[in-house]
């Protein structure tokens, strides 16, 4: 977005992404931005086979949404990776990590996907 529209339309995107978001997310939960164009997402008291739910629930509505910026809409889509926390982690590295690599699976795969770790 930054590279073809600009600047300014990159941020629109993260503040209308930032608005998707707060409406599907609980006020348990925790979003914010975890690199230039990632987002980290913290689902309390829920499992695998939830947090792929809502993820599905977050990627369809930026996929059906598109964003608004000048007059013009910009099509968007996300790629989503998911971990669930396991008594094994020493630190809260190894579960990025793990939602990083299904990350990239699911960019692998054709983008615009939910990928659960270890399916």
């Amino acid at each position: 977005v930054n590279d073809t529209y600009s600047h300014l339309a990159g941020d629109e995107v993260l503040r209308q992404l930032a608005q998707i978001f707060e409406s599907l997310l609980r006020n348990v939960d925790s979003a914010g931005r975890y690199g230039g164009e990632e987002f980290l997402i913290i689902l309390a008291e829920t499992d695998a086979k939830q947090g792929e739910q809502v993820a599905e629930r977050i990627r369809t509505t930026i996929e059906e949404r598109p964003i608004v910026y000048k007059e013009e809409k910009l099509s968007i889509t996300v790629s989503i990776g998911i971990a669930e926390i396991s008594p094994d982690d020493e630190n809260e590295e190894k579960l990025v990590a793990r939602a990083d690599e299904a990350l990239y699976q699911a960019k692998n795969e054709g983008r615009n996907k939910v990928v659960l770790y270890g399916r």
